[in-house]
């Protein structure tokens, strides 16, 4: 429904821009983010052993040390580019609309490996976080995705049959596994319409959040 990806690379730029580590040259922000990516990755790959700060600080130190050769300000960008993280708020096309018509007839439910102080100002600042009868994060509960526990406690949570639960999700892995094995239907949002091993099984797929009114 949020589009994390472009939050996440926004708030990166703007803080980039801020402290003047790069300027508003698209030559400058394609070297930083050269560097920044794999060792982004590299830490979130090792989230689980690492506080949200720890990850977030880690990062911008060696992304800092390789492109300036100096780390001094990675604190100070580290807030920074949190604070201005948690508070993006930018849409899947047709996700509000989406979510303006199912919350009228229907208990709407959220599951989302991450950290809950980022998710919950989101919900805010994106002006929907009075949509959601159920909200499960990872980062709050201490299980995620794809484990079936954080999908029987969302059930748990919305108090509706199992039968009757729908759940929507961009990711094979983390939402497609997750769904199954919690024995619940699963719709696949494939916006880029990627073609998907036949293993998977989605019991629907689409293309535009738009398209889920036919299926509800």
């Amino acid at each position: 429904m949020i589009d994390y990806n472009r939050c996440e690379q926004e708030a990166l730029r703007r803080t980039l821009i801020t402290h003047q580590i790069i300027d508003e040259q698209e030559l400058t922000w394609n070297e930083f983010q050269k560097i920044y990516d794999p060792i982004n990755w590299s830490y979130w790959d090792q989230r689980h052993s690492l506080t949200r700060d720890e990850l977030t600080l880690f990062t911008f130190r060696d992304a800092l040390q390789a492109y300036l050769g100096d780390h001094q300000l990675a604190s100070m960008l580290a807030q920074s580019y949190w604070e201005s993280f948690c508070n993006l708020c930018y849409f899947e096309p047709g996700a509000h609309e989406i979510l303006t018509y199912v919350s009228g007839s229907y208990r709407i439910g959220m599951i989302t490996n991450g950290y809950g102080d980022a998710q919950r100002s989101r919900l805010r600042a994106c002006g929907i976080d009075g949509f959601f009868h159920s909200l499960i994060i990872s980062d709050e509960v201490g299980v995620n995705k794809p484990d079936p526990l954080i999908f029987e406690m969302a059930i748990e949570d919305l108090k509706v049959p199992r039968e009757l639960v729908l759940f929507v999700g961009d990711s094979l892995n983390d939402d497609y596994h997750g769904a199954k094995n919690a024995h619940i239907d699963f719709c696949y949002y494939n916006p880029t319409s990627k073609i998907i091993d036949k293993a998977y099984t989605p019991m629907y797929q689409i293309n535009k959040l738009s398209e889920l009114r036919d299926i509800i």
